[in-house]
């Protein structure tokens, strides 16, 4: 997996953690993360080794975590 690719998955996971939390929690649960002093999207798929599991290489998992964070963020404030 390239770097690039990595970049593109985390994106693509970043997003639909927004929409699981937004259809499992609804709404309320996605504002909350806006909110400063939230952790990062990007925490909980930390502690759980997403990238690991979806095969990102270790040179590429910063780059994963930080898009996934990014866009996540970002489609939380879409839909908020």
């Amino acid at each position: 997996m390239t770097r690039e690719q990595a970049i593109e998955l985390g994106r693509q996971d970043g997003i639909e953690d927004v929409e699981t939390v937004l259809a499992e929690q609804g709404i309320e649960a996605v504002r909350a993360t806006l909110a400063p002093g939230h952790l990062g999207w990007d925490e909980g798929a930390i502690n759980a080794g997403v990238a690991q599991i979806r095969g990102v290489p270790e040179e590429h998992r910063t780059a994963y975590y930080e898009e996934y964070a990014r866009t996540a963020r970002a489609r939380a404030g879409e839909v908020h």
